[in-house]
């Protein structure tokens, strides 16, 4: 979210954080679709003009099906993490994600499609995801350390170039990841998602007038006392949050 009010000041952003039924990273392929499309339902009640999926599970598994319904254009994070992974000019780019992402193999299908020889490794952190929620993300956190340190095993073997951070909540301890991988360019997808739908705004016209900081309302589906709490984990701190439950079903 910090990434996406740095990129688009302006813009008044409406964030859905579907609390009550995460983790979405272990769940079918169905059941992603259905999550999906309940989720886009919830932004499209409050008017809004376009749809960042920023989920890496979502954005790799469903979105192209889900789109075709949406009233209005809907992106995802994989082609602008893709792009600016190419653009670092690797041979060797891998990829950390949910079990789901992993599985999906859609990092990797368009990574070859710009780039035939490309070698490319993914792997799945699953365990990362609750670790960060919970707040194990400080340099005192030893068993993060070693969760980190197994998983990245193959990949510090592989030796990557460029790693693409392919969930949500990987950039939130990109030193810890550096720490095993200390000459790799990290890319965070929500960070290239945010740029690219600003140039899509533009394109469109749809860019909000400067000389004004857009605001930001926090939706949550269950919770919400408990998501204002941990939102420092994701927002850093700097502004006191305050979120709202909806239905997913109107």
């Amino acid at each position: 979210m910090g990434e996406r009010r740095r990129i688009l000041p302006g813009e008044d952003i409406v964030y859905f954080g579907d609390t009550g039924r995460v983790p979405y990273g272990t769940r079918s392929r169905e059941t992603l679709f259905t999550y999906a499309k309940e989720d886009i339902g919830v932004l499209e009640r409050f008017g809004v003009k376009i749809v960042l999926a920023a989920c890496g599970t979502v954005s790799s598994t469903v979105l192209d099906d889900v789109t075709g319904g949406a009233k209005e254009p809907v992106f995802g994070v994989v082609d602008a993490a893709v792009e600016a992974a190419i653009a670092t000019g690797a041979c060797r780019i891998g990829l950390i994600g949910t079990e789901a992402t992993v599985a999906s193999g859609a990092f990797e299908k368009k990574m070859r499609a710009k780039k035939a020889d490309l070698q490319t490794m993914s792997v799945a952190c699953p365990l990362l995801v609750p670790l960060v929620e919970n707040g194990f993300i400080g340099e005192d956190s030893e068993i993060t350390r070693l969760v980190c340190e197994k998983y990245l095993e193959p990949m510090r073997a592989f030796r990557p170039q460029t790693l693409i951070l392919g969930c949500t909540h990987f950039p939130i301890m990109p030193d810890r990841i550096a720490e095993i991988l200390p000459e790799t360019v990290l890319i965070d997808p929500a960070k290239e998602a945010a740029g690219m739908v600003k140039k899509e705004l533009t394109a469109s016209g749809l860019c909000a007038a400067g000389g004004r900081m857009g605001e930001t309302r926090y939706l949550v589906s269950d919770a919400p006392e408990k998501f204002a709490k941990n939102a420092w984990i994701f927002l850093g701190g700097d502004e006191e949050i305050r979120a709202e439950k909806v239905q997913q079903r109107e």
